[in-house]
């Protein structure tokens, strides 16, 4: 709920919004460049999660002045999308009409 609230109404709460109390720390130790660089970033006040499975970080802000990427990292800017979600119209696939082809019981 926090991080909804920080995402549309206040993004200072972003930092605490983003504290991961189930899974990152004990999978740590399978990715440590991966959880050292969420760390540093975190020190520094930025956003940053294990994005996924991971390796993938996902930082919620530009990178804080100073921080160097390292040759093993990419840093992507993304833009945001404003409109929001559209539905399209469309041919169903035979998944959607039938959910026993998806895998699902019907």
């Amino acid at each position: 709920a926090l991080l909804v609230h920080a995402l549309t109404a206040d993004p200072a709460l972003l930092l605490p919004a983003t504290v991961d109390r189930l899974h990152q720390d004990y999978r740590a130790s399978a990715m440590p460049a991966t959880a050292a660089l969420v760390s540093e970033l975190r020190e520094k006040g930025v956003a940053a999660v294990v994005s996924g499975a991971g390796p993938t970080v996902l930082a919620l802000s530009a990178p804080p002045d100073g921080f160097e990427v390292g040759r093993d990292w990419q840093v992507w800017r993304l833009p945001i999308d404003v409109s929001g979600a559209r539905v399209a119209r469309g041919r169903l696939g035979h998944a959607e009409r039938d959910p026993v082809a998806a895998g699902r019981k019907s």
